[in-house]
């Protein structure tokens, strides 16, 4: 029931009320005025929902017209409410949508909602998609209704549902196309799904023969262990990627793959089966020993050419030394002399070349002993010192106990020999001012030289313990770049480490070499 004022002064007026006490016609109207009030506020608020819906709402009446428009509806159709009240719903559906409305009339006249998604037609003549509902409501007892229908616009996700499809259109071509094998695989292993590669490559003629097999069966068994192992620790880190096994195909034969697997998960992170990317790499492995015995057949022949050239290197030193003694003649004593270094330059490089084959082998060694430093370092560094006079210094920060290490004498001689000579090398002789410092702890020496020479780029500061690396200056410096990486290499084998600091070109360069102190 709901009164206007004038409807409720009438009542008032009736004759049932004003034969009512006056204190009982009070609360009657109160009553009435209240529930009144009640049912303006339930309308005013459904008229908001209905207004505020994101969905379009049209009402049609018995007779076929527009009897409500929400704004949503007129928005999505592209008319103002106005436009669309009192018109029939013709104007909104297409011609190729006609028979779904008709299907759908049948249905209202049972009283029986329905839903479907279908095009409707805006105002400028272009066509919207929609999810549409339709609600029968049963008006007299005649069966006469009205209907409501409610609409969504859904071109976004027609859109998204487009591009989807299309890209798994593009991602299945990608997977047809692929070289390598994909299998998607069940948490057991077994193959749901792949490409014609994996047919191929496993040498089955149909998709079908490999449908619902175990992927343990494309596995030799002595690698079964290794891939379950493997397939645990997928589900644990998510992914493993480029992992070697030895495949077997249906005629028996084998060959080595690499196989990338990560778990597939539902949007709860539950893992739902596995991902598999498999590609043959029997050419690869063929082609890398073929390079590795190459390399190797290389690093043999320049090491027995090393070993080869020491008998004539040391035969035409020992005649060049004779020939010294007994020459008298200064200039034939200068080419002597040049003959003799360029014999040192001979000797170290085959040396050097020996050097490297073993630590590419793994078998370069050294005899270590115990040693103490200091007299080591002294008895070293005093020819430099007396040869380069006040261009060479020795800091030994008065140390004055006995600092012991375990150290091979022999291979340190070589590698102070090559770390002081590159310092000479790479400064000039007029301004040359090289420091060689012993610095110790509780756990280590630390062997510091420092020169004020052409310098380092701190970009290349790494790679000067690289094999053949050398960095030209204007100093005109020479060598084959093997001395700091046969260093490092040494050092290493005592437990040590060696590492060159530089600020650029120009501002000198820093080595130190860090061995372990012999404790106590």
């Amino acid at each position: 029931m709901n009164m206007e004022n004038n409807d409720i002064e009438d009542f008032i007026k009736g004759d049932i009320l004003s034969s009512l006490p006056p204190s009982f016609q009070q609360q009657i109207i109160s009553l009435i005025k209240k529930k009144d009030d009640d049912l303006n506020e339930y309308k005013e608020r459904y008229e908001f929902l209905v207004k505020s819906l994101n969905e379009g709402i049209l009402l049609e009446g018995i007779e076929g017209n527009f009897t409500f428009v929400n704004p949503r509806a007129a928005e999505i159709l592209k008319y103002t409410e106005l436009e669309l009240l009192g018109k029939q719903k013709d104007i909104i559906i297409p011609s190729e949508e006609l028979n779904k409305f008709e299907r759908d009339s049948v249905k209202h006249h049972e009283g029986i909602s329905s839903s479907f998604q279908c095009n409707l037609l805006t105002k400028d003549g272009n066509r919207v998609p929609v999810f549409l509902t339709t609600v029968s409501l049963i008006s007299t007892p005649e069966r006469s209704n009205s209907i409501v229908y409610i609409f969504t616009d859904i071109t976004e996700r027609k859109k998204a549902e487009e591009a989807l499809h299309r890209s798994e259109e593009r991602y299945r071509m990608l997977v047809e196309l692929s070289p390598d094998a994909i299998l998607l695989l069940d948490l057991n292993a077994n193959i749901v799904v792949l490409n014609q590669q994996t047919v191929m490559l496993y040498s089955y003629e149909t998709e079908n023969e490999l449908i619902g097999k175990s992927v343990y069966d494309l596995i030799i068994p002595n690698d079964h262990q290794y891939a379950l192992k493997n397939m645990k620790k997928t589900i644990e880190l998510g992914a493993i990627n480029e992992t070697e096994y030895t495949m077997i195909r249906k005629d028996g034969s084998k060959f080595s793959a690499e196989i990338s697997t990560s778990v597939i998960k539902d949007e709860l992170s539950h893992p739902l089966g596995f991902f598999l990317v498999a590609r043959d790499v029997t050419e690869r492995k063929k082609t890398q020993e073929e390079r590795e015995s190459l390399a190797e057949k290389r690093r043999e022949f320049m090491d027995k050419t090393a070993h080869e050239l020491r008998t004539p290197i040391t035969i035409i030193k020992g005649y060049t030394e004779f020939l010294m003694k007994q020459e008298e003649d200064e200039r034939k004593i200068y080419f002597l002399d040049v003959i003799m270094k360029n014999l040192h330059r001979l000797e170290d490089l085959s040396s050097d070349v020996s050097d490297i084959y073993k630590i590419e082998r793994g078998k370069l060694e050294v005899n270590l002993e115990k040693m103490e430093i200091i007299e080591f370092l002294t008895s070293f560094i005093e020819p430099y010192i007396r040869l380069y006079q006040g261009q060479i210094r020795w800091i030994n920060l008065n140390v004055k106990e006995k600092i012991i290490i375990n150290g091979d004498p022999k291979r340190l001689k070589n590698v102070l020999g090559n770390v002081l000579e590159n310092a000479i090398n790479n400064s000039q002789s007029k301004t040359r001012n090289i420091s060689i410092e012993l610095s110790v702890s509780d756990i280590e020496v630390q062997i510091i030289v420092t020169d004020n020479g052409a310098g380092i780029e701190p970009d290349n500061l790494e790679k000067i313990f690289d094999k053949f690396v050398s960095y030209p200056t204007e100093y005109n410096i020479t060598g084959t770049g093997n001395g700091l990486y046969i260093s490092s290499e040494i050092i290493s084998l005592h437990n040590g480490s060696i590492y060159a600091y530089s600020e650029g070109r120009d501002t000198g360069t820093t080595l130190t070499i860090n061995l372990p102190k012999l404790q106590d």
